[in-house]
């Protein structure tokens, strides 16, 4: 049986695989790596904190990866046992089986993630899509939600015009100057005298 990927090429799959590593080399505390098997396919958690900390669920942007969290996760994990999960669907180390179709596959993919954790009830974080799953998620399972922290969430406004149209045509068009438009547009540019956007240049190669 050939291994699941959701890159259409080998090339395409290493060279965003490497990026995620070198973004994941600046990871200031300790972690941990886990895949978790779901219906939906296999999802990738990274894993930092005091292990008896109460634990705190992060849920990244869209076209993003739990690395996202980089600039956080110093302080995130100071009081908590933090599970940064790379949201299925979406570019990252998460390997996708059965696609997920609507909110309702969410909270079934994201249940199936926190029991393969073993974990109960939670604090939740979700930054834009991810606040949008999170807040779904919270509808849905109340009873799994300690706390919830909801950040520019989307979702729930009409996307402007602009970012559907650069987003669309990164997304069917992936070129060094397709992705960087984007992300210029977003106001994300590598400033060499901050380590927080440090790399950001070399990632969109």
């Amino acid at each position: 049986m050939s291994r699941q990927t959701a890159f259409k090429t080998r090339d395409g799959e290493t060279a965003f695989l490497t990026a995620y590593d070198t973004a994941l080399k600046s990871w200031p505390v300790p972690y941990e790596e886990l895949d978790i098997p779901t219906c939906f396919g296999t999802t990738h958690v990274i894993v930092t904190g005091p292990a008896d900390a109460p634990p705190l669920v992060l849920l990244h942007g869209y076209m993003a990866t739990s690395t996202m969290w980089l600039p956080n996760i110093a302080d995130f994990s100071r009081q908590h046992r933090v599970y940064a999960i790379d949201v299925m669907g979406q570019a990252s180390r998460s390997v996708p089986g059965d696609p997920i179709r609507d909110r309702a596959d969410f909270v079934t993919w994201l249940t199936a993630t926190l029991d393969g954790l073993r974990l109960g009830r939670i604090s939740l974080v979700g930054m834009s899509f991810g606040g949008w799953i999170a807040l779904g998620y919270a509808i849905a399972a109340p009873e799994r939600v300690q706390k919830l922290v909801l950040l520019s969430i989307g979702g729930l406004q009409p996307m402007a015009r602009q970012f559907t149209l650069r987003g669309m045509l990164m997304t069917l068009v992936p070129t060094r100057f397709t992705v960087k438009s984007f992300m210029h547009w977003l106001g994300l540019e590598e400033n060499p005298a901050d380590p927080d956007t440090r790399g950001l240049e070399t990632s969109w190669s």
